[in-house]
């Protein structure tokens, strides 16, 4: 079996991404992962570091404010932040789109967090089936994207 496994950006998501990678590794020492996350991400340094096969892809993040005021949802720095990450997500889709059709998976673990929505939203459109693994109480905003998609 080939997996793709995604998340990161923090070690929130890349650590237990990492526990769940090496549990399927002891279950299955045949099974082949490799792991998409950012380019820039804490998991761009680690991952590599164990062996692990890695594709850095471009991600963006969406700011936004729970308690937003005026000056929030004005705020020049962070409009311009969120469209120019518009635009590096659009491109990660891509990107990841082209790992995986490379790869060809048998199924995405996605973490969740800001990098692994562009990377599951290629495998859908590649038809890839998901697990989204979502470990807070709250599920954050790329898995409940993926879970709709």
């Amino acid at each position: 079996m080939k997996i793709a496994a995604s998340g990161g950006g923090t070690g929130g998501h890349t650590l237990p991404t990492l526990a769940v990678i090496n549990s399927i590794s002891k279950i299955d020492p045949s099974a082949k992962i490799f792991f998409i996350g950012s380019r820039f991400g804490i998991e761009s340094r680690l991952i590599p570091k164990l062996g692990i096969k890695y594709y850095g892809v471009s991600t963006g993040k969406f700011r936004r404010y729970h308690k937003s005021t005026l000056l929030n949802i004005i705020d020049l720095s962070t409009l311009f932040k969120n469209i120019s990450d518009f635009f590096r997500f659009i491109r990660g889709i891509f990107e990841a789109r082209e790992v995986l059709q490379m790869e060809k998976p048998d199924v995405l673990f996605a973490k969740g967090g800001f990098v692994s929505l562009p990377v599951g939203l290629a495998a859908r459109m590649l038809r890839i089936p998901i697990v989204i693994h979502e470990s807070d109480i709250v599920m954050g905003m790329a898995n409940r994207s993926l879970a709709k998609s």
